[in-house]
């Protein structure tokens, strides 16, 4: 199994409650997340980020990730 980067783009896997990569506990499996760093978590009042697909899935927006906590 690979390593990945907690700060770059990855899915949480099927079956997971919390993302085995970042921590994240709430996002649903299969959508693109990161983890942000402690600047980007200030600004954002946020521990991660995830991208929504708009525009027929040719663009993308991103959005803030609180804790369910």
């Amino acid at each position: 199994m690979e390593v990945q980067n907690q700060f770059e783009w990855h899915v949480k896997p099927n079956g997971w409650k919390v993302c085995p990569i970042c921590g994240c506990d709430n996002v649903r499996a299969g959508v693109k997340h990161r983890a942000l760093i402690a600047s980007e978590q200030w600004q954002q009042r946020a521990l991660w980020e995830k991208r929504i697909k708009v525009a027929f899935g040719m663009d993308f927006s991103i959005e803030a990730i609180r804790s369910k906590v």
